[in-house]
């Protein structure tokens, strides 16, 4: 991808961020509604277990893509429980009760 990932972006020295907020929120405001699709768009539901900026693309337009599906866990879309039996995604990325 042209612009590769969010983290060049929003991790940046100093604290400082090269993105306006109406970007910021822009880009939030696409990669919630391709996880939603993931969740609820598909045939069949994607888990993504790893999102974080280093797997959120960039394109030449700043469009996010959502990347590395390593981790994910296709369900049936009549399936709403999740079980797992290990914790899954990246230390600080992770939701808090999987620890």
């Amino acid at each position: 991808m042209p612009n590769g990932s969010l983290d060049k972006y929003i991790l940046v020295e100093g604290g400082t961020t090269t993105l306006s907020c109406e970007k910021i929120y822009e880009i939030s405001c696409e990669v919630a509604c391709g996880i939603e699709y993931l969740h609820r768009g598909c045939d069949i539901q994607i888990l993504h277990f790893d999102i974080k900026p280093h797997n959120i693309l960039l394109d030449e337009n700043f469009r996010p893509k959502i990347s590395d599906f390593g981790l994910a866990k296709l369900r049936d879309t009549d399936d709403s429980i999740v079980t797992m039996t290990a914790a899954r995604g990246t230390l600080g990325y992770m939701a808090p009760e999987l620890f």
